[in-house]
């Protein structure tokens, strides 16, 4: 009754409500907009007639559009009561999902209290459970919210201390049961679909569908050899579209498939061996000391892990991770488990545990929190699979040239030679010629060790505006060499040592020894670059020791031990690592408990950003020249880490409950270490590749503003004149207002001030807004970045615009401001090593992983070189791939073009093109050329402007019509000349008879015609055969060369010496009897290709003809060329003070 009455509630005045769509949102993912639908019986009946009557044809029309067929069949319903939804993507994409229903009550696998205590609340409608399943994720309707919602484990809504305490055991079988029949099997299953299935699909696909529809067209004219070349062509696209479909989807499948045992605890305690795919959400599952592939994401609740997380990151640095039991911070203890929060206790599916440490006796143990395509793989992979729509205007162009060409048709003499006209504009090979060049650059791509898993941002590749660079393993070298030390002494700075060797054994020699998360793997300590660095230098031993009692537990414990190797001081103590708070990024430090051997003292080591110890520090304890000895290593380039540490007093009951608050406060500050990051040397070669290009290069880093400033300046993204502006908001006090203040920095890298008043005596800087000037770098840290997104959005656009140097930036941060950009308009690149970085590298157009690893989900592009060079090498080879696409349409739109004027004339005659003409024009003349002209590859510089990117723009549209005049002109002028001869003769034809007969009546007419027009089919194959600065000269393809010299030779002799039986057989055509005409027709061909080849080439890309033609049809330029210009316009006087009220 109760559910009877609240859907009384939805009725009447709320009904016409109910029809609206209704938004889901949910974390990670893209919100949704959903219509309900009903069934129709009346409309289902009628749709049915209307299939039949219409032989299949609106069939295949739903097929093609299932939205239409859903409105037409269905009605719009409150979605309690739907049949299907209807689904709106956030780029307006409508799907169809049709809802499923469970039934549950309890004699079913999952039983009403079952669902209950998984889902934590009823949604159960007369004993139903409805869902719809959306890009591999599932939506419950709920029938108490009246909404849907995504599916997720229980155990992401779980406290972590229940995680810890309640969920040790595992789940029954019954549990098991009925979770797998919610949760389905723990499978990304990327289906290779069969051969025959594939080619079914293609074949409905609605280009394929056409080329059915010209095949039956051709037949109409009994034109036999060249139907078959339309079959041989549109199979070769076929071929073509369902290589590359075939290629990625086994691709995907070698990265998401496998089938692994598990072993899982269950609440006996026994452990039971499971297939991977039989997991749930809940499930316990044992982590082998030898380590194994994970299979699931499971958060670890005893003992740690050494893992590699190369398949998601890119990143093949081994990671410590620590039990989630260690973490018991009065603010965490009672947090709700995030896997992005809780990262460093978390085990990914597709990452690879190398080794594992007991925790005492007991086993390591870990829970699963999602399986299957909810895992952070299987996100990454539904990233892959269903990819946010990158149309290139291109392609759209392409579509409206077609449809243009249709409509100029409509005007033939019969329906027969209108569909003729039709077959003509949509040529078999264009698909082909829209991705090949992709396909060869992919090719090519991979010799080259840049490895793709979306082929189509290739292209994307090739226009890029901007391109983002991580710093530490991308611009500068993966391991940083220490530089020096420098401890602290009575609140003082000592002289820097080079090497911890030579020092006695204090806290700021613990601290190196202890402060880290190394392991030995396979006989060698392994772990974070600097970690080794830093162990090294001190000189000590790393050992993992077995049965270790520490006095904090009691318990027998394996612990990492690291003493004094034999050469060093032997009275320094030997300490056990009992405890670990590994690095976080949000937090910029990491500790240790450590206990000292055989005393037994306990103290805590802490290392991290400076700025963050000092922070964290005993204020008496920190030196008074801290901020001026930090700033004068990093703006020379250097890194710095800051140690710190802390005794622990008897007091302390037991190690294992000191939290991470409690620990990381009240510090004792030791000192600093100096670490040199170098340079990687192809950096500055690159970057000036770059913006000698006109592409924009910005650095975003997590390292110190003052470092970040100073390796661009060494890299090349700032130049010794430019004027470097930081943008900050100083800490306001009671009675100053939140401000963004300008101010400029003076480095040593010899960056000018330029107009920027600076009063060193009492180091204030005046406050002002810069004036704009190409010249100027804004350079800011995410704290402020974070502030201008919260509180003065309308100074964002202007930050992106101008801003080199983003610094401190936490990974959100980094894909924020990727998303920033292309909110501008920019086409974005991103480039790291994956780590940090995989929101940016995904988000971004075209994102490269530098990564050992071949393939990685953690962005589209990943190169085995490791170093930024493969960021040029990819946009050449999308520059490459989209001029070939480019050059291609243009050609098979004069193809059409010469085809459509060559048969019209031949009309006019009263003749028809013969079925070897028809032959020769598709296999020899259109089919090579397709195949052939993409394989130079791309040129060897980058060009300074992007290539084109649309049809429709004014240069793309004169050259076309131009070249269509140029062509008509030549054919008529072969008309005429021909009729100028004394042999000629007027042969009459009956028009109608000759064309439904699909008969050649000869004449001289159409002789010339036919002569002519193969020359001019050759003369645009070379003619927009892509060339420099995108792509490498004809000869540097020798196949394309070959076919192009054999085609000219063949055309020349046809015309200037044919044998005229195989003339007469080949073409059916009349024998010119004067060689002297023969040779005119060769000059007005050559005339024809010197006129078109001057325009192209010198008179189109001359920039005052340019802005000739920009002055008939303006084109709009993206929103950072506008503001960028509009900068440059504005001379009105600014205020001298950029102050944001922000009260007012």
């Amino acid at each position: 009754m109760a559910e009877k009455s609240h859907v009384d509630r939805v009725g009447n005045s709320s009904f016409r409500r109910s029809l609206e769509p209704l938004l889901i949102e949910a974390n990670q993912l893209d919100p949704i907009k959903c219509w309900g639908y009903c069934r129709n019986t009346l409309r289902t009946v009628i749709t049915y007639v209307l299939c039949v009557l219409s032989l299949g044809f609106l069939v295949l029309v739903f097929y093609w559009k299932p939205n239409w067929k859903l409105k037409i069949m269905y009605v719009k319903c409150h979605l309690s009561r739907a049949d299907a939804v209807l689904i709106q993507d956030v780029y307006q994409r409508e799907h169809v999902k049709f809802i499923q229903s469970l039934k549950v009550n309890d004699e079913s696998t999952v039983t009403p209290n079952d669902l209950e205590l998984i889902l934590r609340k009823d949604v159960l409608i007369q004993g139903e459970l409805r869902f719809f399943c959306y890009q591999k994720l599932k939506y419950i309707w709920d029938a108490e919210t009246w909404s849907f919602f995504v599916l997720r484990a229980p155990e992401l809504h779980t406290s972590c201390e229940k995680l810890c305490r309640e969920l040790q055991s595992g789940l029954s079988i019954e549990k098991v049961k009925a979770r797998r029949e919610i949760f389905g099997l723990n499978k990304l299953t990327i289906a290779v679909k069969p051969i025959l299935v594939m080619l079914v699909q293609e074949v409905l696909n609605p280009f394929y569908a056409f080329q059915v529809f010209c095949v039956a067209v051709w037949l109409g004219f009994e034109f036999w050899t060249f139907t078959t070349v339309i079959i041989v062509m549109t199979l070769i696209t076929l071929g073509t579209s369902l290589y590359a479909v075939r290629k990625q989807s086994i691709t995907l499948q070698e990265m998401t498939e496998s089938y692994l045992k598990v072993e899982v605890l269950r609440p006996d305690g026994n452990t039971v061996t499971e297939m991977e795919d039989q997991l749930v959400p809940g499930d316990v599952i044992i982590i082998p000391p030898s380590g194994c592939i994970m299979t699931c994401d499971a958060v670890l609740t005893n003992g740690t892990c050494v893992v590699n997380e190369s398949m998601l990151t890119g990143e093949s640095v081994p990671v410590t991770k620590v039990p989630l039991s260690s973490q018991k911070s009065a603010s965490e203890q009672n947090d709700i488990y995030s896997p992005e929060r809780h990262r460093c206790h978390t085990l990914f599916c597709g990452t690879q545990v190398i080794q594992t440490r007991q925790s005492g006796n007991d086993m390591v143990k870990a829970v699963v929190v999602q399986t299957g395509f909810s895992t952070m793989k299987g996100t990454l992979v539904c990233s892959i699979l269903f990819p946010r729509p990158m149309e290139f205007k291109l392609y759209r162009d392409a579509m409206m040239f077609v449809g243009a060409f249709i409509a100029l048709d409509r005007t033939r003499m019969s329906v027969l030679l209108t569909l003729d006209g039709i077959t003509i504009a949509i040529n078999p090979l264009l698909p082909v010629a829209l991705t090949i060049g992709m396909l060869y650059a992919q090719i090519r791509l991979k010799k080259q060790y840049i490895f793709c898993i979306s082929p189509q941002r290739i292209n994307l590749s090739g226009v890029l505006d901007v391109v983002c660079f991580d710093k530490t393993g991308t611009l500068t070298e993966d391991g940083l060499d220490l530089l020096g030390l420098r401890s602290v002494t009575d609140n003082v700075f000592s002289s820097m040592e080079s090497t911890a060797t030579s020092l006695p054994p204090c806290p700021f020699l613990h601290t190196m020894v202890t402060c880290h998360s190394l392991a030995i793997i396979n006989g060698t300590i392994q772990g974070d670059p600097m970690d080794v660095k830093m162990f090294e230098a001190t000189g000590w031993t790393l050992e993992e020791m077995e049965g270790k009692v520490d006095s904090g537990s009691n318990q027998r414990r394996q612990v990492t031990s690291v003493k004094p190797s034999i050469n060093l001081d032997q009275h320094a103590s030997e300490f056990a690592i009992l405890k670990q708070f590994t690095f976080s990024s949000a937090l910029q430090r990491m500790s240790v408990i450590a206990q000292s051997q055989p005393l037994g003292e306990l103290a805590g080591f802490v290392k991290g950003s400076p700025e963050m110890i000092a922070s964290l520090c005993n204020p008496d304890t920190v030196p008074e020249g801290f901020s001026t000895v930090l700033d004068s290593y990093t703006s020379e380039g250097f890194r710095v880490l800051a140690l710190a540490w802390k005794p622990l007093t008897d007091d302390t009951t037991s190690y294992q409950n000191i939290t991470r608050d409690e620990l990381e406060s009240d510090l004792t500050f030791l000192g600093i270490l100096i670490w040199q990051n170098k340079l990687k040397p192809e950096s500055l070669p690159v970057i000036n590749e770059l913006q000698t290009s006109n592409i924009r290069t910005i650095m975003v880093t997590g390292d110190n503003i003052l470092t970040a400033i100073s390796v661009a300046g060494q890299c090349g993204m700032v130049s010794a004149n430019d004027t470097v502006i930081q943008v900050y908001m100083p800490p306001a006090d009671e009675t100053s207002k939140d401000q963004l203040e300008y101010k400029t920095i003076i480095q040593n890298i010899a960056i000018v001030n330029d107009g920027m008043a600076t009063n060193e005596e009492d180091g204030q800087e005046t406050l002002m807004r810069p004036t704009s000037s190409t010249q100027e770098h804004y350079v800011l840290d995410g704290k402020t970045f974070a502030y201008i997104q919260d509180r003065c959005p309308q100074e964002l656009p202007t930050i992106v615009l101008k801003g080199t140097i983003f610094a401190r930036m936490a990974p959100n941060q980094k894909q924020e401001l990727v998303e920033s950009l292309q909110e501008m308009e920019y086409c974005v690149g991103m480039c790291g090593d994956g780590a940090n970085d995989c929101g940016a590298l995904k988000t971004a157009h075209a994102g490269i992983s530098l990564s050992e690893a071949e393939a990685s989900v953690a962005s589209p592009f990943t190169s085995k070189i490791p170093n930024i060079t493969c960021v040029p090498i990819l946009i050449k080879e999308g520059r490459s791939a989209l001029v070939t696409s480019f050059g291609l349409f243009k050609y098979l739109a004069m193809y059409t073009y010469i085809w459509y004027i060559t048969v019209g004339i031949f009309k006019w005659f009263g003749t028809y093109s013969t079925n070897n003409m028809a032959t020769f024009w598709g296999i020899a003349l259109g089919t090579p050329v397709v195949l052939l002209m993409g394989r130079s590859g791309p040129y060897d510089k980058i060009a300074d402007t992007k290539p084109p990117t649309r049809l429709i723009r004014a240069p793309t549209m004169f050259s076309m019509i131009f070249h269509v005049s140029i062509l008509t002109i030549t054919q008529a002028a072969a008309v005429f000349m021909v009729r100028g001869e004394t042999w000629y003769t007027y042969i009459n034809v009956v028009t109608d008879e000759g064309v439904s007969g699909g008969n050649f009546y000869q004449n001289w007419e159409t002789t010339a015609v036919f002569l002519i027009a193969n020359f001019q089919y050759v003369i645009y194959c070379v003619l927009f055969t892509p060339v420099r600065p995108y792509q490498k000269p004809i000869w540097k393809n020798p196949l394309y060369l070959i076919y192009l010299v054999v085609i000219m030779c063949a055309c020349s002799f046809w015309l200037l010496a044919p044998l005229e039986k195989l003339e007469d057989y080949l073409w059916g055509i009349q024998h010119i009897p004067e060689f002297k005409f023969r040779v005119m027709l060769f000059l007005l061909f050559l005339a024809n290709a010197v006129v078109s080849f001057v325009v192209e080439f010198l008179v189109i890309p001359r920039k005052t003809f340019q802005k000739f033609l920009r002055c008939w049809r303006k084109e709009s330029l993206p929103k950072f060329e506008t503001m960028r210009l509009d900068m440059q316009m504005s001379s009105k006087p600014v205020s001298e003070q950029c102050c944001l009220d922000l009260e007012n």
